[in-house]
């Protein structure tokens, strides 16, 4: 018996650093926003998913459209677009946007489930939604939460003082709705330090080797509609 193929999941953190989480609220010992913190949600995310087994893109390139595009040429079996919110302030809570049908909304409210009650706030509620376009042009199940409002100051420094048990919580909802077993950390994950750099084995993905040019030039125009940092290397045989 051939082994079972994991799910292909693509995630999508928002990519607007001029959604400014509140003055008040520091990481790092600096002010921050939504790029930054959801890119951050990403890469744990990103590690937690693949430590579970799953296929993962982390696609912190291009615009929404974009990364549609590559997430419906994959094709990933879940879309996720990671979000924070923000209002006037005050508000504060977990909101979970999904596309209305069975399984976005199956996801949806498995996410809603274990982040909303960690969360400070308590303006909280699963939304279906067709008109946001990381909802509506994805092929597959897809889903868009936003963990919380970050311009409020207390839900602000919430989201960046407990983003890997955000994205772990994330992580074992989507383990939960694919019914794959959730495999817990070591230890906890400090994607903030920078790497000691050490002695390591690194394995080269190649897609295809062509002795014309033209055709390689054709296969990689193809290939980056999904991977975009792919490239071409000369070997001489």
């Amino acid at each position: 018996m051939g082994t079972a193929t994991m799910p292909n999941i693509f995630l999508s953190p928002e990519d607007r650093a001029s959604n400014v989480y509140a003055s008040s609220a520091l990481w790092n010992g600096k002010t921050t926003n939504e790029k930054e913190q959801m890119g951050r949600c990403a890469d744990y995310l990103e590690t937690a998913l693949t430590r579970c087994g799953f296929q993962v893109v982390n696609a912190q390139f291009g615009n929404m459209y974009d990364r549609v595009k590559a997430s419906n040429a994959w094709p990933a079996d879940l879309h996720i677009a990671l979000h924070t919110n923000g209002f006037n302030g005050s508000v504060a809570g977990t909101r979970v946007h999904c596309y209305p049908s069975d399984k976005s909304r199956r996801i949806g409210k498995l996410i809603q489930d274990r982040i909303a009650p960690m969360s400070p706030g308590t303006s909280e509620r699963l939304i279906e939604d067709s008109r946001l376009y990381e909802l509506r042009a994805p092929t597959m199940p897809a889903v868009l939460p936003e963990f919380g409002f970050h311009d409020n100051p207390e839900e602000a420094q919430w989201l960046i003082d407990n983003m890997e048990a955000i994205a772990e919580q994330t992580c074992q909802a989507v383990c939960e709705f694919f019914g794959t077993p959730y495999i817990a950390p070591d230890k906890k994950i400090d994607l903030d330090q920078e790497p000691v750099p050490e002695s390591r084995t690194l394995y080269r993905v190649q897609v295809g080797a062509f002795e014309e040019k033209a055709n390689a030039e054709a296969y990689l125009k193809k290939v980056r509609e999904v991977l975009p940092d792919a490239f071409i290397t000369e070997v001489r045989a």
